[in-house]
């Protein structure tokens, strides 16, 4: 990136004047430099000392099981944590090292990003000049713990209330397979006609329950429940659940984790709760433990919500429900040799592989159940988690299932061992196997039929229509625009005013003739359906965020930040559509299953 001027940076793109230069593409340019930063920063945090004891082994509260797994800072998810903030502020530090940076000024609304920005200032004796909208909500309630505390106790009611179906279930009434496979899966997601004829069909899992009940393996399968506006209510799923086990044809049993909540587990989740709090209220001084080794710099102000939440809040509560119900699965089911489950590094999974492990249960495999992106931090590990294996404590599977050569480089770069690294078939993806019988249009007709692709994060949706809206208005350039919402965030066509926009619901292996190019954002794995059955895809990149879509750095996959270039890439007409990929392994495809047959038949031997 040639520097435009070395004293001025801007906080994001959209701010981004002609003689600014952008810290996000500043942190682009050294991914893997503040990548390597950003993971040591978190993991000194658990190893800080408080009185001689790290973070890590204050937060033991029973079966030696540390809570600071649970945080939410932990899991290093962008959704939920502002890792790209932290990021900046790093690159913001370097680059007052090594140039002659005299003032910094703030316009905004973020009151962590002001007291940060406004520290850092004072640390390298910066005038600061800031125009900050203040909060008076964020002043006034999230300030105290009891804000957090409150919530925290409702949340343990709500939950048993709502997920009641569940809860009056008893699993320990149904016998167990001891020879079966272990998976431990989302119940999300479901083909509801076949689901309420008593058929499994996990869109994480494509056709490898049928595989498996071809070959006469049985398989133990605990689904997480996850409430969604669009999904399936509690007593819906414990119906599915039901009719799942009746079916004599799947050589299956399922429960629901929440199968696994009693009186006793709900007495211990709010006793160990307690003893939580009162083990944080003798942490003093909390702010030095967000201090980065080496640095005098905080990053509490930004990380604040997240630790509130993780240590009183609602997080808080239902992590250790979640560590009681695990504890409660793996105790009572049969020795399991083999198990396999989604990984995304979310809490359960750590309290999951921590009882697998502590019971002696056998094997256990993480599965991406997407290709793993450079920026998506949730699956990145600190060099020291596996150099100090017989040292560290914190809970990892024996093994990753790469579900392709993309996803397995990440891997390697992210510090996972090569020797725990085995390859799958992308099972979510199976679909792709009938790309080849897709005829490709050859050249633009007179008017561009468009596709976007909607993201989880409705903001993000709204702002790529806005830009096509704006291209059709402002730069006069008539478009046929449809869009393909999220599963799970719905799209209301009726409040674009400016945007004749229609609904797409049909599987792209129905439809990857009918467009021209296809928009999406940067976070959706959407996009590569799209690039498999050669359609054109153009990713937005975010103004405010790295790049993580699963498309960065592939061949043919166009980029852009703003109206101006996605209006140049439309009227590119010389270009035709991107070809189908040639099978590079991306992602590992194959109908068969050979990969997962050769990981069941070395499971079947072991059951044996």
């Amino acid at each position: 990136m040639s520097c435009k001027n070395p004293s001025y940076w801007c906080w994001d793109r959209k701010s981004c004047a002609n003689n600014f230069n952008s810290l996000l593409d500043f942190i682009e340019i050294n991914d893997e430099k503040y990548k390597n930063k950003y993971l040591d920063f978190v993991y000194y945090i658990g190893k800080k000392k408080i009185n001689d004891m790290s973070l890590e082994r204050k937060l033991v509260l029973n079966h030696k099981f540390s809570f600071w797994w649970m945080n939410i800072i932990v899991e290093q998810s962008v959704w939920k944590t502002p890792i790209n903030d932290v990021l900046k502020i790093f690159a913001l530090e370097d680059i007052i090292k090594d140039n002659n940076i005299n003032i910094i000024e703030y316009k905004g609304k973020s009151l962590y990003l002001y007291q940060t920005l406004l520290h850092l200032c004072k640390l390298k004796k910066i005038h600061f000049d800031s125009i900050y909208a203040l909060s008076i909500r964020s002043l006034l309630i999230k300030k105290y713990k009891i804000y957090y505390q409150l919530k925290s106790i409702l949340h343990l009611f709500l939950i048993f209330f709502k997920r009641f179906h569940f809860i009056k279930q008893k699993p320990y009434k149904i016998k167990l397979p001891n020879n079966s496979l272990f998976f431990c899966s989302y119940l999300f997601n479901y083909n509801v006609t076949e689901a309420n004829n008593g058929k499994h069909n996990s869109p994480y899992w494509g056709d490898l329950p049928k595989l498996l009940r071809k070959i006469g393996l049985k398989s133990f399968w605990l689904n997480l429940y996850v409430p969604t506006r669009e999904g399936a209510k509690a007593k819906k799923c414990q119906e599915w659940i039901d009719s799942f086990n009746s079916n004599e044809d799947n050589q299956e049993s399922h429960f629901v984790l929440n199968n696994y909540i009693n009186t006793l587990v709900i007495l211990r989740t709010f006793y160990f709760w307690l003893v939580l709090q009162f083990k944080i209220s003798r942490i003093k001084n909390i702010q030095e433990i967000f201090v980065p080794k080496n640095c005098n710099l905080t990053f509490w102000y930004i990380l604040k919500d997240n630790w509130m939440d993780s240590v009183h809040g609602s997080c808080s509560i239902s992590s250790i429900l979640t560590i009681e119900q695990f504890d409660q699965v793996m105790r009572h089911v049969p020795r399991q040799k083999l198990g396999y489950y989604i990984w995304e590094n979310q809490n359960w999974e750590k309290a999951l592989i921590y009882f697998w492990n502590k019971y002696n249960h056998g094997t256990l495999h993480a599965v991406t159940p997407a290709p793993v992106r450079y920026w998506d931090l949730r699956f990145s590990f600190n060099k020291n988690v596996f150099l100090n294996a017989k040292y560290e404590t914190y809970p990892t599977p024996q093994k990753y299932i790469a579900i392709g050569n993309q996803s397995k480089n990440i891997l390697l770069i992210n510090n996972v061992p090569h020797e725990r690294i085995v390859e799958g078939e992308a099972l979510r993806f199976g679909h792709l196997n009938n790309n080849c019988n897709i005829k490709l249009r050859n050249k633009y007709n007179n008017l561009l039929r468009v596709l976007l692709l909607g993201d989880y994060i409705l903001s993000d949706t709204d702002y790529m229509i806005n830009l096509v809206s704006d291209i059709i208005t402002i730069k006069n350039y008539n478009l046929d625009v449809a869009i393909k919402p999220h599963p799970n965030t719905p799209i209301n066509t009726s409040i674009y005013h400016k945007i004749d926009l229609s609904i797409e619901s049909r599987p792209f292996n129905t439809f990857g003739n009918s467009y021209d190019i296809c928009i999406a954002s940067n976070k959706t794995s959407s996009a590569i359906d799209a690039y498999f059955h050669g359609i054109n895809v153009a990713v937005l990149q975010s103004d405010d965020s790295l790049n993580l879509s699963p498309l960065r750095a592939q061949e043919g996959v166009l980029f852009f930040q703003n109206v101006d270039e996605l209006y140049e890439i439309l009227l590119d007409k010389s270009k035709n559509h991107n070809k189908i990929p040639e099978n590079n392994d991306y992602l590992f495809l194959d109908s068969s299953l050979k990969r997962w047959r050769k990981l069941i038949n070395v499971t079947a031997k072991n059951l044996i």
